[in-house]
């Protein structure tokens, strides 16, 4: 996957990195576009063993009309 390499190549050992995606159970589509939705165990294998999880936070971000957006969050850290 393009993205990882990049942000292996752009990191320092012992850089870290934070990661917030839709949560698995956010909307499907997103200003009419399709979204892609990650628990935190799913972002965690996605990102591989050389990264160590530092944190993973589940969070409901609410819009200005007032729907709720969950949201996941993993902090890692290069190892």
């Amino acid at each position: 996957m393009r993205y990882l390499a990049t942000l292996r190549a752009a990191l320092a050992p012992g850089g870290a990195v934070v990661v917030g995606t839709f949560a698995s159970a956010g909307p499907a589509t997103r200003s009419g576009l399709p979204v892609c939705r990650y628990s935190a165990g799913e972002l965690v294998d996605l990102l591989g063993d050389e990264f160590h999880v530092v944190s993973t936070r589940r969070e409901s971000h609410v819009t200005p009309r007032g729907v709720a957006q969950p949201f996941t969050w993993v902090a890692r850290r290069l190892g």
